[in-house]
């Protein structure tokens, strides 16, 4: 796929260019209807655990009480920050809480399709945020008030921050902090990405490659530094404002304390696994497409498969080593599994694109595109 600005052939790239309406018009409609899923009974009862605690939490520090001090909270602050802020502007209830999550479905459908789109163009970003909606496990957790999608989308968000830290032709120490600063707030939403250190620590890896014969591990430490400072800040402020105590106590030594007590099984951890990949195995079969799609790519964007593939192979890692495992963690593999997809979607559109239009096909991409076809259909 012979990438144009950034979309696809040069037929495809008018209809779907850079600044094209007609993309904008697929994408919007694509969210619009995606979002108003979402909103039909909002108030139903849900069968969480989990969110029945986040709203006393927060309906108990509406009412004055402090978090972590008069409150005992096992959830990481920010998200419970919010739903009480929610809970201040619209008033306590289940519906005010989903809103909070909601929000940070939107945030998070808007950052993925930004990184497809800068991947394969308006066809990919398309794709993404129909995928992002189509996912079962996305769809029930973008309506409860649960930290993992907000999480998510800090978490994503810092990747791409790293990304375009990579991209940029000048050093720019600003890109850097901002994706440290994103990934810190993630983990003071939810502790859910650490992984995330993979893909962005290739990215870092690769921005130091670009720079002058002698400079790598200079250029790559100051980098380092300047992501870890970003992230170790808001990590920093939550003891400080909270009180360490608390802190220590709720939010790390209770984590051991529940591995030790729930230390899970490889054979539970598989058949959650199975679980997710029975109702998501299309996705991983996108995914796959995605990565041969870096057989049509120009040279410069070979490099986003690669990162998203690090990223789900991480994300794979973390689960298989995490205990106790439950559903609602598998959304961390959610974000690079529909990044590859959208871009397989993207290579097997412009690949018989160009069939149609009798526009060159090499002949070694020809079994690469059909290979792609037959995983996608």
């Amino acid at each position: 796929m012979n990438i144009h600005t950034p979309a696809t052939s040069p037929n495809l790239a008018r209809f779907f260019s850079k600044n094209s309406q007609k993309g904008v018009f697929f994408w919007i409609l694509m969210f619009t209807a995606v979002f108003l899923w979402r909103l039909p009974n909002l108030n139903a009862f849900g069968l969480s655990n989990d969110e029945g605690a986040h709203l006393m939490w927060a309906q108990l520090a509406v009412d004055g009480y402090t978090l972590y001090q008069e409150i005992h909270a096992v959830q990481s602050p920010l998200f419970l920050e919010f739903v009480t802020l929610a809970f201040r502007l619209l008033g306590p209830s289940i519906a005010a809480g989903r809103i909070t999550t909601l929000i940070g479905f939107i945030a998070l459908a808007i950052i993925l399709s930004v990184l497809a789109y800068r991947a394969g163009g308006w066809i990919a970003a398309c794709s993404a945020v129909l995928l992002l909606g189509a996912s079962p496990l996305m769809f029930s957790l973008s309506r409860l008030v649960m930290a993992e999608i907000p999480a998510t989308a800090w978490a994503v968000l810092a990747v791409g921050l790293a990304y375009t830290a990579y991209e940029s032709k000048r050093w720019h120490p600003g890109w850097f902090l901002a994706a440290g600063l994103a990934l810190g707030l993630s983990f003071v939403t939810k502790a859910l990405h650490p992984f995330a250190v993979v893909p962005m620590g290739w990215l870092l890896l690769m921005k130091a490659y670009q720079s002058q014969s002698g400079t790598f591990w200079r250029i790559f430490i100051i980098n380092s530094m300047l992501v870890s400072v970003g992230t170790i800040v808001p990590m920093i402020a939550v003891p400080v404002i909270y009180g360490p105590e608390a802190v220590y106590d709720q939010l790390i030594a209770f984590r051991g304390d529940l591995r030790a007590a729930i230390p899970g099984s490889w054979d539970e951890t598989v058949t959650h696994f199975t679980t997710f990949f029975d109702s998501h195995w299309g996705y991983g079969l996108l995914a796959g497409s995605g990565l041969l799609s870096l057989m049509f790519s120009r040279r410069e964007l070979r490099l986003y498969p690669i990162v998203w593939s690090l990223w789900l192979g991480a994300g794979v890692l973390m689960l298989l080593w995490h205990a106790p495992l439950f559903r609602h963690h598998f959304v961390v593999l959610l974000p690079p599994l529909i990044l590859l997809g959208a871009l397989g979607l993207a290579a097997a559109t412009d690949f018989w694109h160009r069939v149609i239009t009798r526009d060159k096909v090499a002949p070694w991409q020809w079994g690469g595109g059909i290979v792609i076809t037959l995983m996608i259909a």
